[in-house]
């Protein structure tokens, strides 16, 4: 009987069936573990896909009535680049320009921001929109107290800068 591997090639065919898959929605590529612990947050979060605006994650904790984090990546094309591209152009007073973290990143903090789901409610909200990799990412983080720090909010996107996040496909894609 011939043998159709050697070993050489058998450890090969090993080695790379068992290689994790590549990330194929962005609650893979960033896990709510990871989100919980860049936000220094003390209770749990879960990680639930929403393709509504694109490839996109929303952190909540369990049995909560808003996701904390809404994570959203989408082609830097069309609609939203021309949006991104006016709102450097025309910065709001709450806007600050990060640098540091993709290109054109800005982030806003909001001390009363209110949710129509939720009404009476205020929230801290924070947001980071940036380009990177041929992509525009968004994070908004909403926290009835204790809202993470500016740092902790960069940090998320420090995070998703390293990661593969151009090779995401947008749902519509």
């Amino acid at each position: 009987m011939a043998r159709i591997f050697g070993p050489a090639i058998a450890c090969t065919i090993l080695a790379l069936s068992t290689l994790p898959a590549p990330a194929q929605s962005l609650c893979d590529m960033m896990p709510a573990a990871t989100v919980k612990a860049l936000l220094h947050l003390g209770r749990d979060l879960a990680a639930t896909p929403d393709t509504e605006w694109g490839n996109g994650c929303d952190y909540n904790i369990p049995n909560g009535a808003l996701p904390v984090v809404e994570a959203i990546t989408s082609d830097d094309t069309g609609m939203d680049s021309i949006a991104l591209t006016n709102h450097v152009a025309s910065l709001n007073d709450d806007d600050q320009l990060v640098t540091g973290i993709g290109e054109a990143a800005i982030y806003t903090q909001d001390t009363n921001a209110q949710d129509p789901s939720t009404p009476g409610i205020s929230y801290t909200r924070q947001s980071l929109i940036f380009r990177d990799q041929d992509k525009i990412v968004d994070f908004v983080v909403m926290t009835t107290q204790h809202p993470p720090t500016e740092a902790d909010v960069l940090s998320l996107g420090k995070f998703i800068s390293l990661e593969p996040v151009g090779k995401l496909q947008d749902p519509a894609d």
